[in-house]
């Protein structure tokens, strides 16, 4: 989504995923795939992800992926219906890399 390769940075987001999806080897493959090529090929320090506030199974599973979570951003954004949203901001850095790559890989062996 946000890309700023002049700061080593990206955002990966709007990742769905079905119910029956949700917490599968297909997500944990996914989302190994996509922090890899933005670790190991694109050479990216940092990766953000967001999410609403409201979305506590989204928090969870960031949390659970390694990802930290770094603060919320009141208001940051708004529906087609008016309605102010909190976003949770998490991240990896490239020096978490090396162990939530090591968790996602035991994860889906």
């Amino acid at each position: 989504m946000d890309i700023a390769l002049q700061h080593f940075r990206l955002e990966i987001g709007a990742t769905w995923l079905t119910p029956t999806h949700q917490r599968s080897r297909a997500n944990t493959e996914t989302k190994l795939l996509l922090l890899g090529h933005a670790f190991e090929s694109l050479g990216i320090k940092r990766v953000v992800f967001k999410t609403e506030v409201l979305n506590e199974n989204s928090r969870r599973a960031l949390a659970r992926i390694g990802a930290v979570e770094e603060g919320t951003f009141r208001q940051h954004l708004y529906t087609t219906s008016g309605r102010a949203r909190d976003m949770v901001y998490f991240a990896i850095l490239g020096e978490d890399w090396p162990r939530v790559k090591a968790a996602l890989m035991c994860r889906l062996s």
